[in-house]
């Protein structure tokens, strides 16, 4: 195959890259609604079927990082690969965006409940009101998905700015990525596992979609600016 065809062949790859990898942000967003449809006498079931969906998540996750690796190493300009990860961010927010909203979220969640073959498909939380971006779940949610946000792109980034260090540079998002872990597991997850157990998880798994999107949105249009600028 010749470098042209190769180039070609590999634009179309990278064009569904956004794609790929808002999905796995999707799956790790809804894995909590999933959980938030449990009762307390089937809570295990849920969690575990969960965990099983979150997981598949990794797989999309692969994919887009090693098609970006790919078109760093294919030469591709720095400001195309920023507007590509611009453009997954994007579309990531489009989707959380979605599920803001009752009616979509409901859908979705029918056809996640059919395919884990989970016993019920209840439609947890209420369309975003503005009190749920006030919330201290809100705020954390959005530092969190922020962090893990840097933490999946910083070895791309690393490795166009510092290409001699490259394979140090790979080790730089887990570490990010680890702060981020520790800072989720120790208040967002508590805090919505506890109002599973209270009752009360409608109340609040719109803060977390709320603070997923507009992670989303913020990182997506800084990233958004720099491929501009370069």
């Amino acid at each position: 195959m010749s470098d042209t065809a190769s180039i070609h062949w590999l634009d179309g790859i990278l064009l569904l890259t956004p794609l790929v990898q808002a999905i796995a942000f999707l799956i790790e967003t809804s894995s909590w609604l999933v959980r938030a449809q449990s009762v307390s006498s089937n809570i295990g079931l849920y969690v575990g079927r969960s965990n099983i969906f979150l997981y598949s998540a990794r797989m999309f996750t692969l994919i887009f990082t090693v098609c970006l690796a790919f078109a760093v190493e294919s030469s591709y300009h720095t400001s195309t690969i920023i507007l590509l990860i611009s453009a997954t961010l994007f579309m990531s927010a489009l989707c959380h965006a979605l599920m803001l909203f009752h009616k979509p979220r409901g859908f979705f969640m029918r056809v996640v409940s059919f395919t884990l073959l989970l016993p019920s498909n209840r439609n947890v939380g209420y369309t975003v009101r503005r009190t749920d971006m006030t919330t201290p779940l809100f705020v954390m949610t959005l530092a969190t998905s922020v962090v893990f946000c840097i933490s999946l792109t910083a070895p791309i980034i690393g490795a166009i700015l510092l290409p001699e260090y490259r394979l140090s540079v790979s080790y730089i998002g887990q570490i990010i990525n680890f702060f981020g872990t520790i800072i989720m597991l120790f208040y967002v997850d508590q805090r919505l596992f506890r109002a599973i157990d209270q009752g009360d998880i409608d109340q609040i798994i719109i803060s977390y979609v709320a603070g997923r999107f507009f992670s989303f949105v913020l990182v997506g249009m800084i990233f958004f600016l720099i491929g501009c600028y370069l």
